[in-house]
């Protein structure tokens, strides 16, 4: 036969005592101990602690049974036993909490260094070591007690177009961040352009999307916490580049030629390159690069027979490390025969 005991509690921890009868029905017995040992609880009153370098920070874990015994490691390691009070170890008495019976254990670490950062474990054992359950806790850099800027973003430069992100990181969570822009309030632009100034990551991150020439300016992030906390700054320029562009290119033009001769003519762009002086012009023919010196704003071609296609591109040298800018335009050139029966040539690209 089998007596089993279901959702165990302390109190089943007695002795029992099983008894029948053999087949001459003689009386006959076994006796069992059953011992339930109690289950440890251990919890955290803060699994993450904030501390200031030089302050006292306090790790409080909740035990139960009250009796269970807790050890205190740091990254598995048992403090020395002489550190000047550096760590100190409180256990409170019984108190009640939850309906249940706890004990509270304190770490008080004293004058917080940064040697004391990282992560710390209370160990709760109870009956012979039979029942182990540990607690990590983590301290954190908390820094100053004064609201500060602890990384911003430099000065930024973009062509126009692209997307700008001005970043403001601070000391102190739920601080109060603005953003002005020559001294306004991002938030108090015009209409116009309000909408491209998106704030973001509780104000810390300021993205001026699809900038334009009018966004170039300085940037200027204040943060504040209370009255007790002070105040920070920081400040950055945006510069909008013009990005690289042909102006002007061949809208339409005839050649006339000599009837059943080639004639040579020359294809020619002109570039916008910003404030960059130093830019690169290549030249294909129906999507085939052509070989040869091509790199200036005039290409000469010697016939033309059909339609071919030219394609010019205009870019920044790598070296200028400014991105993939770049700017093409196709240009198409054609023979045909006239009423008067003479060879003639258009040449035309599409217009802006």
């Amino acid at each position: 036969t089998t007596l089993e005991i279901w959702s165990t509690r302390v109190t089943d921890s007695v002795n029992y005592q099983c008894t029948g009868n053999n087949n001459d029905n003689s009386p006959v017995s076994a006796a069992f101990r059953v011992t339930v040992n109690q289950r440890i609880v251990i919890e955290a009153e803060a699994e993450e602690i904030r501390a200031t370098m030089g302050d006292t920070a306090k790790l409080t874990a909740y035990i139960k049974p009250a009796n269970a015994k807790v050890s205190w490691t740091r990254q598995g390691v048992s403090f020395p036993e002489s550190d000047g009070g550096h760590y100190d170890v409180e256990a409170t008495a019984s108190f009640i909490r939850n309906g249940d019976i706890y004990r509270r254990e304190i770490l008080t670490i004293s004058q917080v260094q940064s040697t004391d950062l990282g992560p710390y474990e209370a160990t709760a054992s109870y009956n012979d070591d039979r029942y182990v359950k540990s607690l990590e806790f983590s301290v954190v850099n908390a820094g100053s007690n004064v609201v500060s800027i602890t990384a911003s973003t430099s000065n930024l430069e973009v062509y126009e177009g692209k997307d700008a992100k001005f970043t403001c990181s601070i000391s102190i969570d739920q601080s109060i961040i603005t953003w002005t822009k020559n001294g306004v309030d991002v938030t108090a632009l015009p209409d116009a352009i309000r909408g491209r100034y998106v704030l973001s990551n509780s104000n810390q991150d300021l993205t001026i999307q699809t900038t334009e020439e009018v966004d170039g300016g300085l940037y200027m992030c204040s943060v504040s916490h209370n009255t007790n906390s002070g105040s920070d700054q920081a400040s950055a320029t945006l510069t909008v580049k013009k990005p690289i562009k042909i102006t002007e290119h061949p809208t339409h033009r005839r050649l006339l030629a000599a009837a059943g001769a080639g004639q040579s003519f020359l294809l020619s762009v002109k570039v916008d390159s910003g404030d960059v002086s130093s830019n690169i012009i290549s030249w294909t023919k129906n999507n085939v690069e052509i070989s040869g010196d091509t790199t200036s704003i005039s290409l000469s071609v010697p016939s033309v027979s059909g339609t071919d296609k030219y394609t010019a591109t205009a870019s920044l040298p790598t070296w200028l490390n400014q991105g993939a800018q770049s700017d093409s335009v196709d240009i198409y050139v054609t023979t045909y025969t006239d009423s008067s029966m003479r060879e003639a040539v258009v040449i035309h690209a599409p217009v802006d």
